[in-house]
């Protein structure tokens, strides 16, 4: 048994840890993956979709002990069994490729320095330019909603 094995605890909801892939003083990568069953398919609302493959998405995470943190997401594509469309899976704690909780501190770092400084201070490229988290520093920690459809004459 090795002595230097340590589990890893990350909190997030409905997220199972396959391994730590890097683990170094400066950098912690972990493979995780989603723990609901079986999504619904987003054309048909039909449950029983099947697993078609698996992709890998990079997210990045709240820093630990100073150590950068990426997660590995094991992102499963489905086939629909009744309409036939393929889908990704999405997961509650993630927005777009990072998590919710460091978008949440990157719009909350945002309110005090200014929006370069807090995607420095969290090691990401500046979303001035509309990179990683601008949307969200713009709509205030929240995904930004679509436009409600009007009626069909546009009232």
């Amino acid at each position: 048994m090795a002595c230097d094995v340590m589990g890893v605890r990350l909190y997030l909801r409905q997220v199972r840890v396959l391994a730590v892939a890097v683990d170094t003083p400066n950098e912690l990568v972990v493979e995780v993956e989603s723990t609901v069953r079986r999504p619904r398919c987003p054309h048909c609302g039909f449950c029983g979709a099947r697993v078609h493959d698996t992709r890998r998405r990079k997210i990045r995470d709240l820093e630990v002990s100073g150590r950068a943190v990426t997660l590995v997401w094991h992102r499963r594509r489905f086939g629909c069994g009744n309409c036939g469309e393929r889908f990704l899976e999405d997961h509650c704690g993630f927005e777009g490729r990072m998590t919710r909780r460091l978008a949440r501190r990157l719009v909350a770092d945002a309110t005090v320095v200014t929006v370069a400084a807090a995607a420095r201070r969290h090691k990401l490229s500046c979303p001035c330019g509309g990179g990683a988290g601008a949307h969200l520093v713009r709509a205030g920690g929240r995904a930004p909603q679509k436009p409600p459809v009007s009626g069909a004459f546009g009232r």
